[in-house]
């Protein structure tokens, strides 16, 4: 049995509602390059999330629920014990690897948000979304205006103008997932601003060159328009996805410099587009040489391997069985998202946001769990709506028990 905050049927903005949204712009702010350049993002957003945590424990606001409820937590108590039965036959130190600090990072931010779902309706949730995506414009505005802003001409060479790309491409591309299905202005003007915000996290996301979330962005537009979900405003953004699709393919048969522009310059990021080591930055050999490694280990694992690949990198750390523990726990918000409690839209974000961060795994050692805490959002969500299903149920039994 464990803790669950209670739902309360108060619809105001509560202390610990008001901290989870100051946590999560925090935690999109770290990014900036202020932070980034003296290594203190990591720092700032794992001790923003356990300041909340604690602030949530002082609350002292729980009822009891069944921990089976929490599928999450049962993942993680399972590969915890097969990892430390395996390290007492294998004497491998499994602790040391930065694979499982991340996984169990994302755990514990589900953690949080499973608790917090009695507080966080629907709306609040908009709103969430709504700070997401203004402090993640911030922080990508002030790196174009930083590095990007009349160096655009240097985007033709292998040089990426910001280091950090990966972590703040992620957090582009669930601003845009964000932007594209739940954020739904009624007026007019809020349209207009949705647009440009939108089209300028694309546009940023693409010059950003980060190639594995260009690749996930794609997974995410392909989700978009085949989804079934029926609703006024993913129309317009189906359409919307379409016209610029449709613009972009005019653009690159009628202008020959930006054909070399986006294909040379952004897509393969001013490399050989003959060689395809050369267009994964060498993760090709990379991965052909791990696989002596994944053939000799195959059962118990090796401990800590970086590999840019998380499925091969979970399998070559952990073995067959942790490897598995981790796929199903990286997959299982997915597989969640059709019984929880929330709107047809909710449910649709967190499936592609489910498969977009699998996806970029691909092509990263940590995701869709790190590295840091780059991914919280998807985590997060997914608490936010399993607490939420969870805290139904037992307001559901107490009705019964009272009856």
């Amino acid at each position: 049995m464990i803790g669950l905050e209670k739902q309360s049927n108060n619809r105001e903005w509560d202390s610990v509602s008001v901290c989870l949204v100051i946590v999560c712009v925090l935690t999109n702010l770290s990014q900036l390059p202020f932070f980034a350049a003296r290594s203190s993002t990591r720092m700032i957003s794992v001790a923003a999330w356990f300041a909340l945590a604690l602030f949530m424990l002082l609350k002292k606001d729980f009822q009891i629920v069944d921990i089976r409820i929490l599928g999450l937590l049962k993942y993680a108590y399972f590969f915890a014990a097969a990892m430390f039965v395996q390290a007492l036959f294998t004497g491998i130190a499994y602790q040391r690897s930065s694979l499982l600090y991340s996984y169990f990072l994302s755990v514990f931010v589900y953690f949080i948000g499973f608790f917090a779902a009695g507080r966080i309706h629907e709306e609040k949730r908009d709103a969430l979304a709504n700070a997401y995506v203004i402090s993640a414009f911030v922080v990508s505005l002030i790196i174009y205006i930083q590095y990007f802003a009349g160096n655009l001409s240097a985007l033709s060479g292998a040089q990426y103008l910001y280091s950090s790309k990966n972590s703040i491409s992620q957090i582009a591309v669930t601003a845009i997932v964000l932007l594209l299905i739940v954020i739904r202005p009624k007026t007019r003007p809020g349209r207009i601003i949705r647009f440009l915000l939108l089209a300028f996290e694309v546009v940023f996301m693409f010059l950003l060159r980060s190639r594995a979330n260009i690749v996930e962005f794609f997974v995410v537009i392909l989700m978009l328009l085949f989804s079934n979900v029926k609703a006024r405003h993913l129309n317009r953004s189906k359409c919307m996805i379409l016209g610029a699709a449709a613009a972009l393919l005019l653009l690159l048969c009628v202008s020959n410099r930006f054909y070399r522009f986006f294909i040379n310059g952004i897509l393969f990021a001013g490399r050989n587009a003959s060689s395809l080591d050369s267009i994964s930055s060498g993760r090709i050999s990379i991965i052909l040489n791990a696989f002596p490694h994944l053939r000799e280990h195959w059962l118990l694992g090796v401990g800590d391997y970086y590999i840019d690949c998380f499925p091969i990198a979970a399998w070559i750390q952990f073995g067959l069985l942790g490897a598995v523990v981790l796929l199903v726990s990286a997959l299982y918000p997915m597989a969640k998202a059709r019984s929880l409690p929330c709107s047809s839209e909710w449910k649709l974000t967190l499936r592609i946001l489910t498969a977009a961060y699998f996806t970029n795994g691909f092509f990263e050692c940590l995701s869709p769990f790190g590295p840091g805490v780059k991914c919280y959002f998807l985590w997060l969500l997914f608490g936010l709506l399993h607490g939420r299903r969870a805290s139904d149920a037992q307001d559901g039994k107490r009705e019964e028990g009272c009856t």
